[in-house]
């Protein structure tokens, strides 16, 4: 089982990215790790080429959900980039299609299984129906639609580190390293 695991660069002025600093504590084999630019064109081209080199079973993306506190369960990725913030290229899209193809995609991944799994070891989490409109949501399109279907989006809370209302990264790597472990079983 080969899983393509992906996180993003520091954005928005904020001093850290909960999902690099998850990256960088997973330590599991058939893992192969990518840090993604927070750039629509970028990332998604980034991306596409390495699901085309490594043809993963799975692709896992973590990204940044600031101002909550819980890990969302992304369901849903929708063909659509619109934010209220420019990437770090200094574009801003407010509404613009990612690709020709269907306007959503549903993970292949069991969510109800993963919200249980996250439960059962006292993980704060929730389903989530969209990832938004930011490069989390083209990301997570891209791998639904690259992947066919084979791929799940953890939009993850800030570490203590960055807020105090965050979660502690041990809980975060121990909530994502879960879902790896799971989607190895599949």
């Amino acid at each position: 089982m080969k899983i393509l695991l992906t996180t993003f660069e520091v954005f928005n002025g904020f001093k850290t990215n909960s999902s690099n600093l998850v990256l960088e504590k997973i330590n599991n084999d058939n893992i192969i790790k990518l840090v993604l630019p927070v750039s629509y064109a970028k990332a998604r081209k980034i991306l596409i080429d390495k699901i085309n080199e490594e043809k993963p079973d799975y692709v896992l993306s973590l990204g940044l959900a600031a101002g909550t506190n819980l890990i969302r369960v992304e369901k849903i990725g929708i063909n659509f980039q619109g934010a209220k913030i420019a990437d770090n290229d200094g574009i801003l899209i407010t509404d613009k299609k990612i690709s020709d193809g269907a306007d959503g995609i549903i993970t292949k991944v069991n969510t109800e299984k993963i919200i249980n799994l996250l439960n059962d070891n006292d993980i704060p989490n929730t389903l989530s129906l969209s990832a938004g409109g930011f490069i989390c949501n083209t990301v997570y399109y891209t791998c639904l639609e690259y992947n066919k279907g084979k791929a799940l989006f953890l939009h993850l809370p800030h570490t203590t580190i960055e807020d105090e209302k965050g979660l502690d990264l041990d809980i975060l790597v121990k909530g994502v390293s879960l879902v790896i472990d799971y989607i190895k079983s599949l």
